[in-house]
């Protein structure tokens, strides 16, 4: 395992940007940079394309990653349409999957929510 310490010169007052720093090193296909640093409610009742994917084995499930986008968003940018991000994540997972034998398989789910606030 390889860990990476973020020299707090580049983070401090920028704690608001590691989120999508995250997002970006997990290869989320979306991620969120808040619009203010102090800003605390996300996506308040914003209808949502909410991704999961999810690792099915003897009966047991397991959530690799869950995610979601606005959906004025993925309707309006072709990569983000649900059926897009679902293939695109499959393509990502399965054939990494493949590589180390998983005996099980991967599911991606998709769902429409609209949450009282969105936790980042």
């Amino acid at each position: 395992m390889v860990a990476i310490q973020i020299p707090s010169d580049l983070t401090s007052g920028r704690e608001h940007l590691l989120v999508p720093l995250a997002a970006l090193l997990l290869e989320y296909p979306v991620g969120y940079v808040p619009l203010d640093p102090n800003q605390t409610a996300f996506l308040s009742n914003i209808p949502l394309d909410v991704y999961e994917c999810v690792l099915e084995d003897s009966g047991e499930e397991h959530t690799l990653l869950k995610f979601s986008c606005p959906q004025c968003v993925s309707q309006s940018v072709a990569r983000l349409a649900p059926d897009e991000v679902q293939r695109r994540l499959r393509d990502r997972f399965q054939p990494r999957l493949e590589a180390v034998d998983y005996p099980g398989r991967l599911e991606v789910r998709h769902t429409q929510e609209t949450l009282p606030r969105v936790g980042l």
